[in-house]
């Protein structure tokens, strides 16, 4: 489950560091930087449907621990 959760960690960041290059680089008719912030917004809404997922199956508790 850590992995799974620093992965989309990563993806999030990722995708938030290339909006803010392209949103530097690219000229105003570009669409990249508007792809880029949606697919940041869609995996922060399916990290934290899957950590409710995972609180409701048991596999994490409310203190921290797995």
């Amino acid at each position: 489950i850590k992995l799974i959760v620093l992965g989309f960690f990563l993806f999030i960041l990722y995708s938030l560091g290339s909006a803010l290059y392209y949103m530097m680089k690219d000229g105003t008719s570009s669409r990249r930087m508007l792809k880029a912030l949606t697919m940041r917004i869609g995996a922060s809404i399916a990290l934290f449907i899957f950590l409710l997922f995972c609180f409701w199956m048991g596999w994490i508790r409310p203190d921290g621990s797995f």
